[in-house]
Order: structure tokens, then C-alpha cells, then sequence
């Protein structure tokens, strides 16, 4: 008796749940999904049937969030960016190298970004980290553990220390040996030269208005491998003098410095060499800016869908690919301008370019970018927007090694070969 009432308990409480259920108003449907910028690219292009710059973009709406600010490079060629991007998943980026950073990228009519594939690979980018950390983490500390041994005052390691650094290289050039310290003091030198021209380039792109949130980024890197460089300078420099105490001890009497005439000569001799080093430091400090200003924008553009589809396309035809078109322009001017920068820097280097340019019939300016998109694609543009001859950049690097090298030696016959007066017999 009580599993037959208890049976009937549950099929009314059934019957009853199923007309309440009966009688709830519907939920409402789910509201449709978001498009994403790459389906509201494909939509606009199959309803509309639009062509051209405007084919593909995000609705009105989202346009209306857009703040866009006017910007300008050193050229002073006008271009628009966006200056408080929304943060949202469909706003394209320009992903970095490592994958984490996004760098963004204007276009140069100022209406969204670009949107890139966060894998693509970036030479000029990974090239430039992989030379940085290669050079923290040896350079820095190798000469931070030798400046050690020799401050220890402990007999075995300051003579390892001194063995190390003369091991590879036993020549001398007058009162000057070359060792591990000189090469280094030399590398370093002429790197803190290139880096401190960085610095000013990347502070004056951030003082402009409505500078780019990776300009900023950018001077923090740039300011960054400046002090590295003074950093490892001011080691090898310092283990340089340590390793000279070392070899001359025990300490000579004091003595009275006699520059004779040919002191004058070895002076003269230092100035010139120092002054040659500018020839190739002003190719170096080019090379160095295109690595870090056009090369990672252009592999950036490579990466992208459009590179593909203009291929063949030349700046004058408008469409579609006049968007990519006036990023490989502006990607030409930044080339353009570092240029600029290079030999504003160095005298004589200016001289020789200019010297050279006149021999080629070539002139660096504005006129010089419209002639190469006249005659070439903007895909063929792009290409060699940042080519450089490999021969020739190792050619100047060693050259100015050599002649920082000469510049010490020529010196420390001045500091170094010194008249002792007032040594006496015991």
C-alpha cells in the first residue's frame, strides 16, 4: 500500500512540472556571435562586392573607438596612428620575435593595424637579440671574473688571469701588447659609440607628439644596450690597467714625464687613426639603425596575406594594395632617414657617402623613394628595402678595429716610453 501511494506521489508531481514548463514564456535565442575582423573582411567582400582600401574593414561601430592621432617621421611625411588602441582579441597586432611583445605597426592612412601572424620570424629582430644576448652574457661577465683575479692580490690567480689574457695574441705594436683586454676595449668602444647615437635618435623620435607607445618601448631597449656597453667598457678597461700593474711590478720609482718632439708625432699619429675609425663606424652605426628601425617592419610585411596578393603591384595602381604600398613608402623613408642619421654623425664618414653618392649619381632624398616605385613593384622594393652588402659591413668592422688599435698604440708610446729622471743606485 505505501509503494502504490508513493507511485502516485511521483506521477503527479511529474504531470505538474510539466505544465509549469508548459506555461514559462521561452528564453529568449542567443544572441549571434561577434564577427571577427577576418569575417567581416570576407563578408564585405562577397555581399557588398567592395573593392579598394575600404573592402574587408571592421563595421562603423567599432571605427567609432578608434581614437587616431597625426604623427610624423623624421621626414616629416605626415601619417595617422591610432593612440589608445581598444583592447580587444580582434584588434590587429604586430607580434615581436619572442612572441610576447606586441610591436604595432601604422598604416600610414591612419584607419587600423595590421594584422600579422604572431609566428612569423624576424631577422633583423632575432639577429639583433641573439648579438645582445650573446654579448651580456660573455663579454660582461668574462671580463667581470678576470677584473677579479687580478684584484685579489693572490699570487696564482692574478697570474692565470694575466696568462688568459695574453694567450691569444702575443704581438705587440710598440710599447702596446695586444691582448684579450686591448680587442675587447676596442670592440666595446666602438660599440658605445654606435649605441650612444642610438640613444639620441630614439629620445628625439619619443619627444615628438603623439609618439607611438612602441617608441617608447624602443628608447627603454635602445638607453639599455647603451649602458650594457658602458658597463662591459668600463670592465675590460679597468682589467686592461690591472693586467699592465701586474706585468710591471715591482712598482718603479716615480719619474718626470719628458715629451721630446717625437712625442708630437705619436700624438698626431693617434688623432689620425682615430679619425680614419670614422669612415667605417659611420657604415657600422648605418647598419646598426636599419637592423633596428626597418628590418623587423619588413619582415613584418612579408609575413602578411597582402604580400602575397600585390605581388606585382606597383604604388601608382591604387586598389587594394595601396595600403601595403605606403608601408613598404614609409618603410623607405625610415631607411632614408637613417641614413641621414648615420652621417649626420660622422664627419668624415658624411664626406666619403656623399663623395660616393656623386660618383654613382645618386641623390638620398625624397626624389630618390619616388624614382624606385616608379621603377620597381612595391614587393621589390620591399626586398631590398634594408639590403646591405655582408663583404663590406665585415670590412668595416675590422677596419675600424684596426684603426682603434693603431689609436692605442700610437698613445702609449706617448704614456708609455716616459724619461725616468730620478732613479738612483743603491
Amino acid at each position: 500500500m505505501p509503494c502504490r501511494l508513493g507511485c502516485r506521489v511521483a506521477i503527479v508531481g511529474k504531470v505538474l512540472g510539466a505544465e509549469e514548463e508548459a506555461q514559462a514564456p521561452p528564453a529568449p535565442p542567443p544572441p549571434p556571435p561577434r564577427p571577427t575582423s577576418a569575417t567581416a573582411s570576407r563578408e564585405g567582400r562577397e555581399g557588398s562586392g567592395a573593392s579598394g582600401p575600404s573592402a574587408g574593414r571592421l563595421d562603423m561601430n567599432w571605427k567609432k573607438e578608434l581614437e587616431v592621432a597625426p604623427m610624423a617621421n623624421e621626414n616629416g611625411t605626415s601619417y595617422h596612428a591610432m593612440t589608445q588602441p581598444p583592447m580587444r582579441a580582434e584588434v590587429p597586432t604586430a607580434w615581436g620575435a619572442d612572441g610576447e611583445m606586441p610591436h604595432r605597426v601604422p598604416r600610414t592612412d591612419g584607419s587600423q593595424w595590421f594584422r600579422l601572424r604572431p609566428g612569423c620570424h624576424h631577422r633583423g629582430l632575432h639577429r639583433m637579440t641573439t648579438f645582445w644576448g650573446i654579448f651580456t652574457y660573455a663579454a660582461i661577465p668574462s671580463g667581470f671574473v678576470v677584473m677579479l683575479l687580478l684584484l685579489s692580490d693572490i699570487a696564482f690567480l692574478m697570474q692565470v688571469a694575466s696568462k688568459v689574457m695574453r694567450a691569444p695574441s702575443p704581438v705587440t705594436l710598440g710599447n702596446l701588447r695586444l691582448n684579450v683586454a686591448v680587442l675587447m676595449t676596442a670592440f666595446c668602444g666602438i660599440l658605445t659609440v654606435i649605441t650612444y647615437a642610438s640613444v639620441q635618435r630614439a629620445q628625439a623620435k619619443t619627444q615628438k607628439i603623439g609618439a607611438l607607445e612602441r617608441e617608447t618601448s624602443n628608447l627603454f631597449y635602445v638607453e639599455r644596450n647603451y649602458w650594457l656597453s658602458i658597463l662591459a667598457l668600463t670592465i675590460w678597461v679597468t682589467s686592461w690597467r690591472l693586467e699592465v700593474l701586474y706585468r710591471e711590478r715591482p712598482h718603479r720609482p716615480a719619474f718626470a714625464l719628458n715629451l721630446r718632439p717625437s712625442k708630437a708625432l705619436w700624438i698626431g699619429l693617434g688623432v689620425a687613426a682615430l679619425l680614419v675609425a670614422d669612415l667605417p663606424l659611420c657604415r657600422l652605426n648605418y647598419q646598426f639603425q636599419i637592423y633596428s628601425y626597418v628590418t623587423p617592419g619588413k619582415d613584418n610585411l612579408q609575413a602578411s596575406p597582402l604580400a602575397a596578393e600585390c605581388n606585382g603591384v606597383y604604388a601608382s595602381e591604387g586598389g587594394r594594395c595601396s595600403e601595403f604600398c605606403q608601408q613598404v613608402r614609409f618603410l623607405s623613408e625610415e631607411r632614408l632617414a637613417s641614413v641621414h642619421f648615420a652621417r649626420k654623425w660622422h664627419v668624415l664618414g658624411r664626406w666619403s657617402a656623399e663623395v660616393f653618392d656623386m660618383a654613382r649619381d645618386v641623390q638620398q632624398d625624397s626624389s630618390h623613394v619616388s624614382q624606385l616605385f616608379q621603377k620597381k613593384t612595391c614587393v621589390d622594393v620591399l626586398k631590398s628595402v634594408d639590403k646591405s652588402n655582408d663583404m663590406v659591413n665585415a670590412f668595416c668592422l675590422v677596419l675600424a678595429g684596426v684603426a682603434v688599435l693603431v689609436a692605442f698604440a700610437a698613445f702609449s708610446q706617448v704614456l708609455g716610453d716616459a724619461v725616468e729622471t730620478n732613479l738612483h743606485s743603491d
